[in-house]
């Protein structure tokens, strides 16, 4: 009776180690997508869809030419865009991939 405890428990522990980092990865988040972190920066400074008129657009004003490596063109500059972010929305872009998912 003492070995198939023994064994029943050590089934129990092995399980548990090894769905452990499963469970782990599976609850840790993605690391969100780096040209909607730019677009987010872009709202954040005041930048809307719509508004390149006013030298206020999204994406001619703020998002075009942060991607370009330039400023962005309006008042005022988004904070928080890194030249790393910037790499990464490009390389995701050469896979062909849309530069931002619709929210």
């Amino acid at each position: 009776m003492r070995d198939k405890w023994s064994s029943n428990a050590m089934f129990c522990v092995v399980a548990a180690a090894l769905a452990g980092p499963l469970y782990a990865q599976s609850a840790t988040p993605k690391s969100e997508d780096p040209c909607l972190q730019i677009q987010k920066a872009c709202i954040a400074a005041g930048y809307k869809e719509g508004e390149a008129k006013e030298s206020e657009g999204l994406w001619y004003d703020c998002f075009d030419p942060i991607m370009k490596g330039q400023k962005a063109t309006g008042k005022k500059q988004p904070a928080g865009v890194s030249s790393e972010m910037i790499a990464a929305c490009k390389a995701k872009e050469a896979k062909g991939k849309p530069k931002t998912p619709k929210t």
